[in-house]
């Protein structure tokens, strides 16, 4: 199945939610691809959270007002466990991408 045929609702209708965890949106090739991706996500009707880190970078200001950039405000990735655990027990993605 190519993600073009997925469908981006549950079979109770309700619109599907996507988390992408990254260290920042410094630019860089991974960070590119993020921001190409959160674009196509919001552009097929699913909800996106861009998990950071740390939320800094050029490419902050690219991003669809319809992502939601949640800042971990932590200094390392390994201080960011933490915080990421709390964003999926509260925010419940239905699927994680990093």
């Amino acid at each position: 199945m190519y993600p073009a045929d997925l469908d981006q609702t549950t079979p109770m209708g309700v619109e599907q939610s996507i988390g992408i965890y990254l260290t920042s949106m410094t630019m860089g090739g991974a960070e590119r691809v993020a921001r190409n991706l959160c674009k196509g996500l919001v552009d097929r009707g699913y909800e996106v959270d861009l998990v950071l880190v740390e939320a800094a970078g050029e490419l902050l200001n690219e991003l669809p007002d319809a992502v939601s950039v949640i800042n971990l405000n932590a200094s390392r990735v390994l201080h960011s466990l933490g915080p990421l655990r709390e964003y999926l027990s509260i925010r419940e993605p239905d699927i994680l991408y990093s």
